[in-house]
């Protein structure tokens, strides 16, 4: 009976559990096991043995509130979202990669990797997420490309090129592409 119980002093509680980091792998696992979930939710998405893959992918990504993690996976819609969603098959090259995983916190990306045991998600975040171009919009029009649609299509074709071939190691370079394909 979950009557009087607030859904904010469970998760306080769970809170306390999950910052201690040498318990909260098998915390989370007796949660699972012993059905504790049902203090707050009658059915749960969550597997007992994601309580050490959560672990092991706070230590890959380091996430800031690492515990948060432990508490967003005994959340369904959240742990639905990432399941329906998730692409990793279809992900074919680096830019793909980017392009799905750019908008993901950190904590999110933690808990996608723990629950699918998606390398792509890893791969991201070692290697492509803080792959930048040099050239801006300013910088196309004083080139004298005309303002519109074009010039963020021209920036994204030139972010794909890069995340996907590191073709550039300066703007010049970049320029210089944008020239021969546009």
């Amino acid at each position: 009976d979950r009557e009087g119980l607030s859904i904010s002093r469970v998760e306080l509680t769970l809170n306390k559990i999950f910052k201690n980091e040498k318990i909260a792998p098998k915390a989370f696992e007796k949660i699972i096991k012993d059905k504790i979930y049902k203090i707050f939710t009658d059915e749960i998405l969550a597997q007992a043995n994601w309580g050490k893959k959560i672990q092991d992918a706070i230590e890959y990504f380091n996430p800031e509130n690492p515990y948060e993690i432990y508490i967003w996976a005994l959340k369904n819609d959240i742990v639905k979202n990432i399941l329906e969603n998730y692409k990793g098959q279809y992900l074919n090259s680096n830019y793909e990669i980017y392009t799905y995983f750019k908008k993901f916190s950190t904590q999110k990306l933690a808990l996608h990797y723990a629950i699918t045991s998606d390398n792509q998600a890893y791969k991201y975040f070692r290697k492509l997420k803080d792959i930048k171009i040099n050239t801006t919009g300013d910088i196309l029009l004083k080139n004298g490309y005309m303002q519109g649609a074009k010039i963020g299509e021209i920036l994204e074709k030139l972010l794909e090129e890069q995340i996907n071939n590191n073709s550039f190691s300066n703007q010049t370079d970049e320029l210089i592409w944008v020239k021969n394909n546009f």
